[in-house]
């Protein structure tokens, strides 16, 4: 058992089962008092054109359990601990090497504020902005973060010797014809 009574949480986790269709917490875990005996995320009614789309429904509906489970029961400063420790870094795992588009932005933004703007006792038509409710709960946009796993991905690229693979694939151009259409975005254009 992982003890993290610093922050008030009591976090016990033997096995997460991932599958194509569910996400199943195989032994029971307590927070603050609150014991959740089987948690079983159901994944099969979504489509996923990329990677970044199949995290995004997973983190939504990670949020949405926490919502339906602990949400009014716990404090605030105990919800946004549990997101920051246990959904933030699941989500932003491998995000340095997405190429996120206008409509996956905007969605990842919307998926952090279906969390926080309730959790600040907000609702929309209150008509706060993102950024007034991020500042008085005094957290940071997924965005930000992902940009800055970016730059900090960049930086160790510039610093691989250069017989390594990914600053090999880093500095490839391919020969040949592109496609008709407009080009797609790539990874170094979003830095």
């Amino acid at each position: 058992m992982r003890s993290f009574s610093a922050w008030g949480i009591q976090h016990t986790v033997r096995k997460l089962v991932y599958t194509a269709s569910s996400v199943v917490l195989c032994q029971p875990f307590n927070v603050t008092g609150l014991t959740t005996q089987l948690v079983k995320i159901d994944i099969s009614n979504y489509r996923f054109s990329n990677y970044v789309e199949f995290k995004l429904a997973k983190i939504l509906q990670l949020i949405d359990t926490i919502k339906r489970t602990i949400f009014r029961k716990v404090r605030t400063e105990t919800i946004l601990k549990i997101y920051n420790t246990l959904v933030l870094p699941k989500f932003l795992y491998g995000s340095e090497n997405w190429t996120l588009t206008a409509l996956q932005r905007r969605r990842i933004e919307v998926a952090e504020m279906k969390l926080l703007r309730p959790l600040a006792g907000y609702t929309l038509h209150d008509h706060k902005t993102n950024d007034s409710v991020r500042r008085e709960l005094q957290t940071e946009c997924i965005l930000d973060k992902i940009d800055e796993y970016r730059r900090k991905w960049l930086l160790h690229l510039q610093r691989m010797p250069p017989n390594r693979i990914p600053l090999k694939s880093y500095h490839y151009r391919p020969q040949g014809r592109r496609t008709i259409g407009r080009p797609k975005k790539r990874w170094r254009e979003q830095l």
